[in-house]
């Protein structure tokens, strides 16, 4: 095969793998890491930021808006001693 008939082989390949016409909704790498974001746990969170930049510029960039939907954790603190024998 040519150059040429390569390039059009490849091209053909693309456009069949590639729906222009598809009413499906076309998310962006952001916005599919974002979602993920929000599914995940306080630690798996840090896990997250430490991937890479992108990553990590995703999960600053939203960090508040991830603590605030997770639920509040209750710290009771006892004043009374404990008795020990």
């Amino acid at each position: 095969m040519s150059g040429k008939q390569n390039q059009n082989a490849s091209k053909r390949k693309r456009s069949n793998t590639v729906n222009e016409d598809d009413d499906s909704p076309s998310w962006s790498i952001p916005e599919i890491l974002l979602l993920i974001m929000m599914r995940l746990g306080i630690v798996d969170f840090l896990a997250f930021s430490g991937v890479c930049k992108l990553w990590r510029t995703i999960a600053l960039t939203n960090r508040k808006k991830f603590l605030l939907s997770r639920q509040r954790m209750a710290i009771r603190i006892s004043t009374q001693v404990a008795n020990r024998k």
